[in-house]
């Protein structure tokens, strides 16, 4: 049976078009949710669905194979007031972008991938997010407040400021108890794929009419020198491709440079 991820709508007046927002792993649509309100008070055509990803926040019960492609497949099914010309991603949620976007050849007009990897990965043993996820797993399947959540994973070893981001998937349940909104199993099964999965030749595709942006965090290890150096000869080779790097970010680079990044978006975005 088809899945459909949930979806937060943000948008001024009605806009013509839609641009799916995707956030990385551990994450939800309402990550995105201050930046895309800020936005849409441009003078853009605009509005933004956020998602859930599989796995994520209020989209489980997603069946198997967890895999980029699938996810991206669930995008298919969500239904918008307008039509969906554009996703963007950050992270994992660059890579599902990609997939998405080969999937609708043709179809978008604006494609974003913000700090994400198109390649394989072979060494992930210092990888952040399997660490994370290991964290996650051992830790109490409930707890009596979201503070108590904060608590343990900081006690972990984790930055106080991650651990707060963390818990913004943390909710309450009807036995009053505070429980991770996160599908660890599935996740685990999304992750190896992201790592496996090779989407360079969705990115260096010569597709008419669609515009593709990716956004480079120089303060960010998630890409190589030489993803960079191939993004760039992408970027000089095709026109229709761009490479934005924004220097003083890292990897949460819509938060590190967010009024950066909304006026690089603005700049695309506008009404022709």
């Amino acid at each position: 049976m088809a899945f459909t991820p949930h979806v937060e709508l943000v948008s001024q007046a009605n806009p013509t078009r839609w641009m799916l927002v995707l956030h990385g792993v551990f994450g939800s649509g309402a990550n995105w949710r201050l930046f895309c309100k800020k936005l849409v008070q441009q003078p853009i055509d605009w509005g933004f669905a956020l998602v859930d990803l599989r796995g994520h926040n209020r989209s489980l019960g997603a069946a198997r194979p967890h895999r980029v492609h699938t996810a991206a497949a669930d995008l298919l099914n969500v239904t918008l007031p307008g039509p969906v010309a554009g996703v963007m991603g950050h992270s994992l949620g660059g890579k599902i972008a990609l997939a998405y976007a080969s999937q609708r050849r043709g179809d978008l007009e604006q494609v974003w991938i913000l700090d994400s990897r198109p390649g394989t990965r072979d060494d992930t043993s210092e990888v952040l997010p399997p660490k994370v996820l290991a964290m996650l797993r051992a830790l109490p399947p409930r707890f009596a407040d979201r503070q108590r959540f904060v608590q343990a994973v900081v006690e972990a070893g984790y930055a106080k400021p991650i651990a707060m981001w963390l818990a913004m998937n943390v909710r309450r349940e009807s036995d009053g108890s505070y429980q991770l909104a996160l599908e660890l199993d599935l996740i685990a099964e999304l992750l190896d794929d992201y790592f496996t999965c090779d989407l360079w030749p969705e990115l260096e595709a010569d597709v008419a009419g669609r515009q593709l942006h990716a956004v480079v965090a120089a303060q960010s290890d998630v890409l190589s020198s030489s993803d960079r150096d191939r993004m760039r000869s992408a970027a000089t080779q095709l026109p229709q491709v761009h490479c934005h790097v924004i220097e003083d970010a890292g990897h949460w680079v819509h938060v590190d440079a967010a009024q950066q990044v909304q006026e690089l978006l603005v700049s695309h975005l506008l009404p022709t």
